[in-house]
């Protein structure tokens, strides 16, 4: 007898009990990310889960009104399941690909995850979710959920798993149905049927063809199971067992069980499985720390069990509107206790930590005590942030914060010049605490305030947010493309400025010298003046009057850029003179010439890096060319192909989307500004058309 038989007699915990021993939390915690594309049933299969802990038929899953209105999961929500053994806090994440930012928070902080992939979906709209979870490196199991549809075909959605992400899955359970119904699981290592049904010869001879697949991979791992296969020994059941948790451990193995969480089937197996099986917060590595935020600080080393220090992660923060500001850390080592004075290594303050609780859906439990693995929630600190580290005082650590991507997706932030202005912009600070994927920013050259965020969906969400939660409204529109001017022939300029109105009157006299220069260089100014014609306290006041003129440019008002500027002459006057007049001359002398400099148009030029299955490569770059950009190179990765290209930012204001729906939201971007260059004529004609309305 083999697998899960081992340890089906694990009992859950009476779901009124809920306060363990200390001594048990600390070695018996796993924090379990669950995490699945939109469809996947991965909520249900939450939800399955906490029923078998809570008894009851109401289901268990919190929901926000953005989250309940669009059908999908768009906060990371936690729960926490007590079992004899110990505990199990499931973080239900997030499918969509505009929120990958919350699932590679809570993997951060997990001991493991749970993949979940629908038996009649495909597996590869999964990519960026398992590129995500193999970037943190964490145990894995796949779970194939939905068998109880009729269009269900779990073998091709694991083929699919073999060829776009380069596994062999260890299939550990397969599918009984009688009259085309689920009824049950046979395990594959016991060849035990579980929760009902019997074995058709047919489906025992599957399942001794996953059993020879199994022990085969199993034997790859381990020399005396290897000689005993090979030899055709008995097989013992606890070297299977203690193969199968080491390969797990070690991330040389990924697991696949199936079941359909509706109908309850499979999902007791996946939480004893991940019991037995997967470590413990106390049994992953070693966390890695600075002593302090000095940049000659040493690595300090933190054992994640009870023995050592406390320390802990901050790495949520939450405004709600009824307990105020939330703050979920990970106790990563130590003990805390009820009033514990700590040491916030981010800022040097120390904190008395009289209010922490265990995050339940959208309730809190109090609790007195918390040990390495527990996922607590830090009740008013309203100095505390997300990405901080709580450590004891007398034995300092700081741990390397989350890293977020750069946000991709950006709009302008109209605003109203009110008083309401300053609500919304509080009220966004607030929200960004909370998410901090986003970026409030200002254009300077435009004057525009942008927000940023993964894609047009998270934007959206944000504004529906910010009404119900703090009732305020944004709007949110295409931002200014940000054109250049420059010239394309030299010209000497002559600037007076002269005005007597009684007493001393003002003079200042320029020749200046307009010169193109290449792209990317900017505004050049220079003074050749010799004799004094102009006196040195003067230059700079010309200097001034320049620039401040090449801000707006005779085009359409854009900034002149890629010009050289020379003062080569002048005139003063030694009592109507001043640094004012000087900076009028500059002006009047950058007015005048730049008509007859033949001004252009320049636009900007963004370089692009589009990551995306090798399958949509060719319409992806038909559409840049047909945006007016041009591919400079392919990279292949492991999964996916990397694009470098280069494109003008007018034409990518609608990109996100565009790219979500030419790779079925698989594929991901990034830009930055590469420089400006050279409209056609035409298209210069229409862009400045268009600005004059």
């Amino acid at each position: 007898m083999f697998g899960l038989v081992f340890f089906a007699s694990l009992a859950l915990k009476d779901p009124n009990n809920r306060k363990i021993a200390m001594s048990q939390a600390i070695t018996s915690v796993h924090n379990i990310a669950v995490i699945g594309r939109d469809g996947t049933g991965k909520s249900k299969l939450v939800d399955a889960w906490l029923h078998l802990i809570a008894q009851t038929p109401e289901s268990l899953i919190a929901e926000l009104p953005e989250e309940e209105s669009r059908g999908i999961t768009i906060y990371n929500r936690f729960y926490s399941l007590a079992f004899d053994q110990g505990r199990i806090n499931l973080i239900d994440t997030p499918g969509n690909s505009n929120f990958l930012p919350k699932v590679g928070a809570a993997l951060s902080v997990a001991s493991g995850a749970v993949l979940v992939i629908a038996g009649s979906g495909s597996a590869e709209s999964s990519l960026r979710l398992f590129e995500t979870m193999e970037a943190a490196n964490r145990p894995k199991v796949i779970f194939v959920n939905m068998l109880d549809l009729p269009d269900t075909n779990w073998e091709n959605s694991v083929h699919e798993l073999e060829l776009q992400f380069n596994l062999s899955p260890l299939v550990l359970f397969l599918p009984i149905y009688q009259d085309g119904q689920l009824v049950g699981l046979v395990d594959v290592l016991s060849g035990e049927p579980v929760g009902g049904g019997v074995l058709s010869e047919g489906l025992k001879e599957e399942r001794d063809r996953y059993f020879q697949a199994a022990i085969e991979q199993l034997s790859e791992l381990d020399d005396e199971l290897m000689a005993d296969y090979l030899e055709g020994r008995p097989l013992d059941p606890e070297l299977i067992n203690q193969v199968l948790t080491e390969g797990i451990r070690t991330k040389k193995l990924t697991p696949l069980l199936l079941g359909a969480a509706s109908k309850g089937v499979g999902v007791k197996q996946l939480s004893l499985f991940i019991a037995q099986h997967f470590p413990t917060h106390s049994q992953n590595p070693i966390w890695v720390g600075m002593e302090s935020g000095g940049q000659d600080a040493g690595l300090v080393e933190r054992r994640p069990v009870a023995s050592e220090a406390f320390s802990a992660m901050v790495f949520k923060t939450l405004h709600d509107r009824f307990s105020g500001k939330l703050n979920f850390a990970l106790v990563v080592s130590g003990l805390l206790v009820k009033g514990q004075k700590v040491l916030n290594s981010s800022t040097g303050a120390k904190i008395d930590l009289n209010h922490f609780a265990r995050m339940n859906g959208d309730h809190t439990e109090p609790i007195e005590e918390a040990g390495p693995g527990d996922i607590i929630v830090i009740e008013k600190e309203s100095h505390l942030f997300a990405n901080q580290t709580l450590c004891d005082p007398s034995e300092p650590i700081l741990f390397e914060p989350i890293a977020y991507p750069v946000p991709r997706c950006t709009y302008h932030l109209e605003l109203t010049d009110t008083s309401q202005d300053n609500r919304i912009i509080d009220s966004l600070h607030k929200v960004m605490e909370e998410d901090p994927s986003l970026r409030l920013h200002k254009n300077i050259e435009t004057g525009e305030i942008l927000l940023s965020g993964m894609g047009p969906l998270h934007l959206e969400v944000v504004r529906e947010h910010l009404k119900s939660v703090y009732a305020v409204e944004i709007k949110l529109v295409d931002p200014y493309i940000a054109y250049h001017e420059t010239i394309t022939k030299s010209v000497k300029v002559h600037g007076r400025h002269k005005k007597q109105s009684g007493g001393h009157g003002q003079f200042g006299d320029v020749y200046l010298l307009l010169e193109p220069l290449p792209r990317g260089e900017g505004v050049l100014f220079e003074s050749k003046i010799v004799g004094g014609v102009i006196p040195k306290q003067y230059i700079g006041s010309v200097e001034k009057g320049v620039r401040e003129a090449l801000i707006k440019g005779s085009l359409g008002g854009y900034l002149v850029s890629d010009i050289k500027v020379t003062l080569v002459d002048g005139s003063h006057h030694s009592v109507d003179s001043s640094d004012q007049a000087f900076v009028q001359a500059g002006i009047l002398a950058i007015r005048q010439g730049l008509p007859d400099a033949a001004p252009i148009l320049l636009e900007p030029i963004m370089e692009m890096e589009i990551d995306l299955p090798e399958a949509d490569l060719g319409r992806v770059t038909k559409d840049i060319n047909a945006r007016r950009g041009r591919v400079t190179g392919y990279t292949y990765r492991e999964f996916t192909t990397l694009i470098k290209a280069e494109c003008p930012l007018a034409e990518l204001s609608d990109y996100a989307v565009a790219l979500k729906n030419m790779t079925q939201d698989k594929g991901l971007f990034s830009m930055h500004l590469k420089g400006h260059e050279a409209v056609t004529s035409h298209l210069s004609k229409k862009i400045l058309a268009q600005a004059q309305r």
